[in-house]
């Protein structure tokens, strides 16, 4: 009887043992699939890297959009050859193109970004109103020829200056006139603002 009961103690350790070996193998086959099957995922679609967007960057984008109100001013592009303006510092740049480059005037051995230099043609060379104001006094609205200066020179050898003063920071609204004529003021409904936030550094080509 005894010999019998050992007999039997052994018989079910054995089965225990086979039936861990047998949960450890399909435990580890998972886990082997499991790992090929993220892999290959991983090898389908692989991570893009996300690159954040810069002001400037966003600024260019804005500049591609339709604005609201009548046509005040348009020019093509092509045809300016020179420019100026007043960046967020308050800094005048000035700016020249030469054998369809575009040229820092003040530093010309900077490299200039051209597509930067393109957005903000994209503001200036196509201006939009949605409002006129008649005035003897231009500075409730900010402007005078103490104001930030956009200047365009064409192949025709016209030149073109526009004030912007005011920016209404609840409406957006943009106060503007031209060739510093202050009797006639100019309201935008906000895209032309946005040329303004442009800093010099941006400008340059990395």
């Amino acid at each position: 009887m005894k010999a019998f009961l050992e007999k039997w103690h052994k018989s079910i350790i054995l089965i225990l043992i086979v039936i861990v070996l047998m949960i450890f193998l399909i435990v580890t086959l998972l886990n082997i699939n499991g790992s090929d099957t993220k892999e290959k995922t991983d090898t389908d679609n692989p991570t893009e890297e996300k690159v954040e967007k810069t002001h400037a960057d966003l600024l260019d984008e804005y500049s591609t959009f339709d604005d609201d109100g009548e046509e005040i001013f348009l020019i093509p592009k092509d045809e300016i050859t020179s420019f100026s303006m007043t960046d967020s510092h308050g800094i005048l740049l000035n700016f020249e193109l030469r054998d369809g480059q575009w040229v820092y005037v003040d530093d010309e051995t900077l490299d200039i970004d051209e597509n930067r230099i393109e957005a903000i043609l994209n503001y200036l060379c196509d201006i939009k109103c949605i409002d006129t104001i008649k005035t003897d006094d231009a500075s409730e609205y900010e402007l005078s020829q103490d104001s930030k200066l956009y200047t365009l020179n064409d192949n025709a050898g016209n030149t073109i200056m526009i004030s912007i003063g005011k920016i209404d920071q609840e409406t957006g609204k943009v106060y503007l006139a031209f060739n510093y004529d202050f009797s006639t003021i100019f309201v935008n409904s906000g895209k032309l603002g946005k040329v303004t936030e442009y800093a010099v550094e941006e400008l340059l080509a990395l």
